[in-house]
């Protein structure tokens, strides 16, 4: 699984929250580790890796 960049300042935005609205965006956030491009994107035409 990749490194989360800033995961300090989500877990600090987190503690403000409640705690079910908290697990709800944790649960996205760390959803980005896995796929972290949307499900419709496409590459762009000329460019490699680039989405």
């Amino acid at each position: 699984m990749a490194k989360l960049d800033g995961l300090a300042t989500v877990l600090d935005f987190l503690n403000g929250l409640q705690p079910k609205i908290a697990a709800q965006i944790a649960k996205k956030v760390l959803a980005l580790n896995v796929e972290p491009l949307p499900a419709d994107s496409e590459q762009l035409s000329g460019y490699q890796g680039l989405y």
